[in-house]
């Protein structure tokens, strides 16, 4: 038995090793071959848009970069133009490389990482990562003839390079800058970074409200290369053909139940490293344990009544309650899926806003999204922490259309009120209200966002991009 156990072990470190050495292969070619990174791309894009990239010269081409909250979709939803091909383009390629050359950097875990990014130290690693984007633009360049990138974001850090590796090729940048809320205390302390580190190389910045407009304006970007555009996510809401029915969103979910949608928060949120000259200690765990403990009390009292739906954003170690392992242990063993359904960011929170009962967060867009329903909305913030900085978060407290809390106690009052009243219903006043406030941070959501984003880049590419001249087949690119 123990011959046979040592020569299993044995095959398995075997098969580990050969499976790291493939690995080390993989990303060698990936960032030394142009062949087999044009290759590796045009597998990866054709598979994640499910189509063949084409040589068509009678289209332009456009390229974004995909997020997981899938906004660009409605790029393929509301494209108008016969001659404009959008493609997304999964962050697979620029993660793996990204983390290789800059592992010191991702293990650092800094709150600033604009300053971190900068550091003498990381110097060897931006210069290696940006070298790999200088060969993704030659590629997007001169064997896709990308007519416009269209890019999520001005100031991550994986995409600060990659701005300049395209600008080195002359295609148009077009960013819609989803970082589009923007609490008081970052508005004082955040631009001063972006400032010194971020360069102002895109063709287009569109934001999706005046107070971001101010923002990057403090922050040094061009006026005349900005606009307020609105949020293409806005869309959404007056599109009801592309709306996903319940069992559509996850299986799980049931018409029989109150549905109480909460939005994961991390002990960080929106707090960052704004507070650091006052107290860097500033964090949400204590708050965040009373919120979870409102959650079990929940479930709990209205079992098999309520199903309690746990939302969670993509950056896990960021938006993620500490004791959430012990929390989750502690649901499992006490309830069934039909009581507490756990969604990560693959699921569409718009979908899961409509088709909830309840919706409750702390300082978070979803809270904003949730007024463009009728539906409860709720929140709540107390502590010394919250106490010392509710003036310059998101005013939620201030708000009479929005449900607040200001203990755990009257948390799990209030939660109680909206789960056993059979009709909620608001005011002429606060449904006036709460169209005026979400639209402070949705500029103009008339359904017709997607389309002014389209024409504002179908302007970018007829004033900014040389068109193809070489392209002579309609054969896929190989």
């Amino acid at each position: 038995m123990k011959l046979i156990l040592k020569r299993v072990l044995g095959f398995l470190g075997l098969k580990r090793l050969i499976a790291r050495f493939i690995e080390n292969i993989s990303f060698f070619l990936l960032t030394h071959s142009k062949s087999y990174l044009s290759h590796k791309l045009n597998v990866d894009i054709e598979q994640f848009n499910k189509k063949t990239l084409t040589r068509d010269k009678s289209k332009y081409r456009i390229f974004t970069i995909w997020e997981t909250d899938e906004k660009y979709r409605w790029l393929d939803y509301e494209n108008r133009y016969d001659d404009m091909e959008f493609y997304h383009v999964p962050r697979t390629i620029t993660q793996i490389v990204f983390k290789k050359y800059l592992n010191e950097y991702v293990q650092t875990k800094s709150r600033n990482t604009i300053v971190e990014f900068y550091k003498q130290r990381h110097q060897k690693g931006r210069e290696s990562y940006y070298q790999f984007c200088l060969n993704l633009a030659w590629i997007f360049k001169n064997v896709y003839k990308t007519d416009l990138f269209i890019l999520p974001k001005l100031h991550d850090d994986w995409i600060i390079e990659f701005i300049s590796a395209l600008k080195t090729q002359g295609i148009p940048i077009l960013v819609n800058e989803r970082e589009s809320v923007n609490t008081p205390k970052r508005m004082e302390t955040a631009p001063q970074y972006f400032r010194d580190y971020v360069k102002s190389e895109v063709d287009s910045l569109c934001c999706c409200n005046q107070t971001h407009f101010e923002f990057w304006k403090l922050a040094g970007h061009p006026v005349d290369k900005m606009c307020i555009l609105g949020d293409i996510k806005s869309d959404y809401w007056s599109h009801p053909e592309r709306w996903q029915s319940l069992r559509q969103v996850h299986p799980n979910l049931r018409e029989d139940r109150v549905k109480l949608l909460f939005f994961a928060f991390g002990k960080k949120t929106y707090l960052n490293y704004y507070y650091d000259e006052i107290d860097k200690d500033i964090e949400w765990t204590e708050l965040n344990r009373d919120f979870h403990d409102v959650i079990k009390s929940v479930l709990k009292k209205y079992k098999g009544k309520v199903q309690v739906i746990y939302k969670t954003g993509a950056k896990l170690q960021r938006d993620l309650f500490d004791g959430f392992d012990d929390f989750e242990k502690e649901i499992k063993e006490a309830y069934s899926l039909d009581d507490f359904i756990y969604l990560d960011s693959n699921y569409s929170s718009l979908d899961l806003i409509r088709n909830s009962s309840i919706v409750m967060g702390f300082q978070t867009t979803a809270i904003i999204e949730g007024l463009f329903t009728d539906k409860p909305v709720v929140t709540g913030g107390w502590g010394k922490y919250f106490d010392l900085t509710k003036d310059t978060l998101l005013p939620f407290h201030k708000c009479n259309f929005i449900t607040f809390a200001t203990s755990k106690e009257d948390l799990l009052n209030k939660l109680s009120v909206h789960m056993e009243q059979k009709d909620f219903l608001l005011s002429d006043d606060q449904k006036f209200s709460r169209k005026n406030y979400r639209e402070e941070f949705f500029f103009n959501p008339d359904g017709k966002r997607t389309q002014a984003f389209i024409e504002k880049g179908r302007e970018l590419i007829l004033t900014s991009s040389p068109r193809r001249a070489t392209i002579s087949t309609d054969t896929p690119i190989t």
